[in-house]
């Protein structure tokens, strides 16, 4: 997917830990599409981060198109 997109942005609008080891990321994103006729896309998504020993891994992701 890297390959044919571009421009990608995302803004992350809350984050609430669930926990010591887990935390929900709700942002919004834009990106551009590349190729002969590129398109602008849109929308948001939720993150449910968990922590691995020293780390955070992404452990749900979700997004939908449109606002």
């Amino acid at each position: 997917m890297a390959e044919q997109v571009g421009d990608l942005k995302l803004t992350t609008v809350e984050v609430k830990p669930l926990g010591a080891s887990a935390a929900r990321e709700i942002g919004t994103y834009s990106l551009k599409t590349k190729g002969s006729t590129p398109q602008e896309a849109s929308g948001k998504y939720v993150v449910v981060w968990e922590k691995v020993a020293n780390d955070w891994k992404l452990g749900t992701d979700i997004w939908n198109d449109g606002k």
